[in-house]
């Protein structure tokens, strides 16, 4: 803006011109300079607004690693025929600082972007992580552990305790069919509603069926979550149980029985009206309830290869006799061993309820 006045000034702060401009067809042909030397006529200028009350005008390509950024426009009228070439040197050097200048804004600036929304990210991270049980309860003559690692800094995995009338327990884990900011904006209100039905202590079945109500008149998406929610009175060891469409959870007996807590149910967030299957079991000293995402069993390694329930099975079966802490530490361990250097593509949830031996 040098050397122009102040009507200039507000004509050059506001002006831009467009890639179809004849003249920008020019420079983007990669010629090292266009000479314009009637602005008034000129065809090249015929889209283009000279600067009020310019000279003839020398336009130069802002260029910086190849990339094309813009032009350069000085007065020009024309220079004694031995002082062109270093004039038309000295032009040019502007123009590459010029252009230099340019792009090191304008990556500063995506850089700024980029930690502002890292750091957008990490507080969503944080505020997700808070709707999380701080610790796992204490109830006597049972011990119990949670392990929850999202794909992205946000997602859609969710796993929640909370106490219930005459000392039961209520233990919900659940999916929702996304990832990133959506799926966590959708669990956030699936997990809300969830508790609102179910603090009443509710069967499962009728609180999951309430949750889903409130869900499909409070939600304007496409998205949907599976749920598995249990109720656990710790002085019998009965568990009541209904699923909205999860993975069924792995109940390994302390001799090493096998058996999937099945339920028939539909997803949370599809339909206004979903009808649940609900059932009971009873845990007995020595076993162990394994409840999961998909994101555990569907885990692939290098040669595609899947985690698989098989292997979720075994692991529980062989380390049954250790404590929950201990259990989630080697299916981890095994996870991260499995799968090597591949991305996680999926949010990893694990909750392990085992019955003290007496």
């Amino acid at each position: 803006e040098y050397g122009l006045s102040e009507g200039q000034q507000d004509w050059f702060w506001n002006y831009s011109l467009d890639p179809d401009d004849p003249l920008m067809r020019e420079l983007l042909a990669g010629r090292p300079a266009v000479s314009v030397p009637d602005p008034d006529n000129h065809w090249l200028l015929k889209d283009v607004t000279p600067v009020p009350g310019s000279l003839p005008i020398l336009a130069l390509p802002l260029n910086a690693k190849g990339k094309f950024l813009g032009a350069m426009l000085v007065d020009y009228v024309g220079a004694p025929e031995r002082f062109i070439e270093r004039w038309m040197n000295i032009l040019t050097g502007i123009a590459n600082q010029t252009a230099i200048a340019i792009e090191n804004t304008q990556l500063y600036r995506q850089e700024a972007e980029r930690e502002r929304l890292k750091r957008e990210m990490e507080v969503a991270r944080e505020i997700q992580a808070s709707f999380m049980p701080e610790h796992c309860p204490y109830l006597p003559g049972w011990d119990l552990c949670a392990y929850w690692q999202a794909a992205y800094q946000v997602g859609g995995d969710f796993y929640d305790f909370f106490s219930l009338p005459n000392n039961r327990l209520g233990l919900v884990i659940a999916d929702v069919a996304d990832k990133g900011v959506p799926a966590a904006l959708f669990m956030a209100l699936s997990r809300t509603l969830i508790r609102v039905t179910a603090h009443d202590g509710r069967s499962p079945a009728k609180a999951l069926q309430r949750a889903n109500e409130l869900i499909m008149s409070d939600a304007d998406s496409d998205l949907f979550v599976t749920v598995f929610y249990a109720i656990l009175d710790p002085q019998d060891g009965t568990l009541t149980y209904a699923s909205g469409g999860h993975n069924p959870p792995l109940l390994v007996r302390r001799h090493g029985q096998v058996e999937q807590l099945r339920a028939r149910g539909t997803v949370l967030g599809i339909v206004e009206t979903i009808e649940l299957e609900e059932k009971q079991v009873t845990m007995e000293p020595g076993d162990v309830l394994a409840l999961y995402t998909d994101g555990i069993t569907d885990a692939i390694n290098a040669d595609e290869e899947e985690f698989s329930l098989a292997r979720l099975t075994e692991i529980i079966q062989r380390t049954r006799t250790q404590n929950p802490t201990e259990i989630i530490a080697a299916i981890t361990d095994e996870l991260k061993a499995f799968v090597g250097d591949m991305p996680q593509f999926d949010d990893f949830t694990l909750v392990v309820l085992k019955r003290n031996e007496q």
